[in-house]
């Protein structure tokens, strides 16, 4: 009788010695296969791509970027002249007011070429405000006159991602106001912004949908000329600007003849 106690006893105590050990072992077996299938759905995985902005937005900055481009006069007096503005709710007589909801840059880089035309090189930035803003780089080729009637080539990328083109121009079968409405003069007036005071023309016109337009333009703020351009209920106001810029990202040459 004790024998068989003492015998028992002893595989109790193995038991307690070994039962560890084979926990610490199967453990280690399932961290092993964790750790495999972590690697491999890894490797499975595609590499991350940009996500396109949303439609939206893409359309905001053509529209804007358009409305400026040709409601403008181009100077072509200073290569690397810029100018910055910003998008607001806008009241003529009350001025901008609200969030500021997107910047606007635009950028001349001098001559060039399209198919054995003159042509000029701009590039623009637009980058919305919201918590997570996007940015929207351009790259322009517009024919080398004064007023911007139409876009040669309009490539444009979306946060530092790949390069895409893109058309400012409107649907065949409907009217361009942005390029037939001829604004009238109404007057010089003195107007008062955060980046200085400027005496500018005042001119009127109208846009799509009956919306009325209101710019106020100057000859000293190159390279279109633009303070002020009332649009509808929003507009663009001029925030700053230099004559030092460069390339905003690099892009193919337009073709040539």
């Amino acid at each position: 009788m004790h024998g068989i106690r003492f015998w028992m006893f002893v595989a109790a105590i193995g038991f307690l010695i070994l039962l560890p050990l084979a926990v610490h072992a199967q453990d280690a077996v399932e961290q092993e296969q964790e750790n495999v299938q972590a690697e491999d759905t890894a490797s499975a995985r595609p590499p991350a791509v940009p996500a396109p902005p949303p439609e939206s937005v893409l359309e905001q900055a053509n529209k804007w970027l358009r409305r400026l481009l040709f409601r403008s006069q181009v100077d072509a007096t200073y290569i690397g002249a810029y100018a910055q503005y910003q998008l607001t709710d806008w009241t003529e007589g009350v001025g901008s007011h609200g969030p500021v909801l997107a910047r606007l840059s635009v950028y001349y880089l001098g001559p060039t070429e399209w198919l054995g035309e003159n042509a000029e090189w701009l590039q623009a930035v637009y980058r919305t405000m919201d918590a997570e803003p996007t940015t929207i780089e351009y790259d322009l080729t517009i024919p080398a006159t004064a007023k911007v009637e139409k876009v040669f080539r309009a490539l444009y990328r979306v946060d530092h991602g790949p390069t895409h083109s893109t058309s400012l121009a409107v649907p065949d079968g409907q009217l361009d106001y942005d390029v037939a409405d001829r604004m009238l003069p109404i007057g010089q007036e003195e107007i008062r912004l955060y980046s200085g005071t400027y005496s500018a023309r005042k001119l009127r016109g109208s846009g799509f949908h009956g919306s009325p337009v209101v710019a106020y333009t100057s000859d000293d703020l190159p390279p279109l000329g633009i303070v002020v351009l009332g649009y509808g209920e929003q507009g663009l106001i001029y925030v700053g600007g230099g004559k030092d810029a460069e390339p905003q990202f690099a892009v193919p040459p337009p073709p040539r003849r």
